[in-house]
């Protein structure tokens, strides 16, 4: 396997050690992955759901059985200092991806699960993320972007300063870039129609909860 990625190889998918996957959503962005990227500690975890992975990385100390995985590229990242999370995140920069969905990076441990929003919004600058959990697919949006959704889907907005503007079309309780009043008001937000904007002068993350 070529250790640089192409178009052909989208979508790509890193697969962390967070809590399993049991969302449909998370299982299609498996379905579909072109190529499946996997932390060790979640590799033996990624076979129990009846998938394989192209590339393993971490330090290989966490894998049960390693003649499992004969067929990956195994990729040795020692730095203790860092986590799994970030230092896979890294890899991916350095390879040249574009674009990057993250299953089973939640969950479990709640130090884990902020420092997971913390990293999407440190590496969305460099790679287009989401992070697709059992209860919502969360991006990180400096700047302008457009997202697909349903009518009455609930739409949470948390901007990492609270001195961000924010602009909105498409949902219910409309921002005219303006700042958040309080630090609960972009809670629970509701999609008007099956699209919706958002404009930032600084990092939001954008909660898009899975429609019931």
């Amino acid at each position: 396997m070529s250790m640089q990625f192409s178009p052909s190889d989208e979508p790509i998918v890193l697969f962390g050690n967070g809590q399993p996957p049991v969302h449909p959503n998370e299982f299609l962005r498996l379905k579909k992955a072109g190529t499946i990227i996997c932390t060790d500690g979640g590799a033996d975890r990624l076979q129990q759901l009846g998938f394989k992975a192209d590339y393993i990385l971490g330090d290989m100390d966490s894998i049960a059985a390693m003649d499992n995985w004969m067929h990956a590229v195994k990729i040795i990242l020692e730095d203790q200092a860092r986590t799994d999370l970030e230092k896979s995140l890294t890899w991916c920069v350095e390879r040249g991806i574009r674009q990057l969905s993250l299953v089973g990076c939640s969950g479990y441990r709640d130090d884990h699960h902020q420092m997971s929003f913390l990293l999407l919004s440190i590496f969305s600058d460099q790679i287009q993320m989401e992070m697709v959990t059992n209860f919502s697919t969360i991006y990180c949006v400096h700047g302008s972007r457009d997202f697909e959704c349903t009518p009455d889907q609930i739409i949470s907005l948390i901007p990492k300063d609270y001195i961000t503007k924010i602009k909105t079309t498409g949902l219910q309780y409309r921002l005219n870039n303006e700042n958040l009043q309080y630090d609960s008001q972009g809670i629970s937000n509701i999609a008007m129609e099956s699209r919706f904007s958002i404009q930032t002068n600084g990092p939001v993350w954008v909660i898009l909860n899975h429609p019931e």
